[in-house]
């Protein structure tokens, strides 16, 4: 379980899933100390000790909720000693947020290309809260329609989720995003949502998305990544 703080990205492991495999870890403090310094380069990935008890935890959201290391595009893998007490860990930690549900689409035209937008500074995919009542394929249909102006569309099989942080009124919550895979035909016009601070949307090919120059957030590199590795219905 991959969990998104902005930038910051923290992945429950149980201990076991790498015992074929040495690197050094770190504890929780010497973690700190290397953020505090600086990662040696984006992307940098760190694997920490991580004992389930709920003092680990406390200080797991004091990290996330840290607003210089949420700016930080680093990975940090959290070992715990086995899959039972990743588990744990995760629901320890996600009792600390108010949940949130949203949905949202990857779409895919006859091309092969696939729809992003332009939202604050990056390119990202269409998504939004499930209202109430919607299912979550509902909500992702709707939210693609209501952000690109796309009205044709064709639901395919659910990619996954994602899930990440962020405050609220004083309120952290963490989103749980479920996302699925669409057809749209290219002939159909664009028009992204001002309201929404969406500047602009276009269909780009998976090569683009996955060359590393469009500036986008790590969550959506993640999401395009487990789309990309898993086959996609014609």
């Amino acid at each position: 379980m991959k969990i998104f703080a902005l930038n910051l990205a923290l992945e429950f492991k149980s201990a076991t899933d790498f015992q074929s495999y040495r690197f050094p870890t770190l504890s929780l403090a010497q973690l700190m100390a290397q953020l505090q310094a600086g990662p040696a380069f984006r992307g940098q990935q760190f694997y920490v000790q991580a004992p389930a008890n709920a003092d680990f935890i406390r200080q797991l959201f004091d990290l996330q909720a840290h607003e210089a290391w949420r700016e930080l595009e680093v990975e940090v893998c959290l070992l715990f000693e086995n899959q039972q007490q990743a588990q744990w860990a995760w629901q320890a930690f996600e009792a600390y947020f108010k949940p949130v549900a949203a949905a949202g689409g990857l779409v895919e035209n006859e091309e092969g290309e696939y729809l992003g937008i332009y939202n604050r500074g990056r390119w990202t995919l269409p998504k939004g809260h499930i209202d109430a009542g919607e299912t979550p394929q509902q909500a992702a249909l709707r939210e693609v329609q209501e952000e690109t102006g796309l009205q044709e569309l064709e639901l395919k099989q659910k990619i996954g989720e994602t899930w990440h942080t962020y405050q609220k009124r004083k309120q952290w919550e963490l989103k749980t995003t479920h996302w699925y895979h669409m057809f749209a035909s290219s002939n159909q016009p664009l028009h992204p949502q001002a309201k929404e601070n969406i500047e602009a949307a276009k269909w780009i090919s998976r090569e683009e998305w996955l060359s590393g120059r469009l500036p986008m957030y790590p969550q959506t590199r993640h999401l395009l990544a487990l789309a990309f590795s898993q086959p996609l219905q014609e």
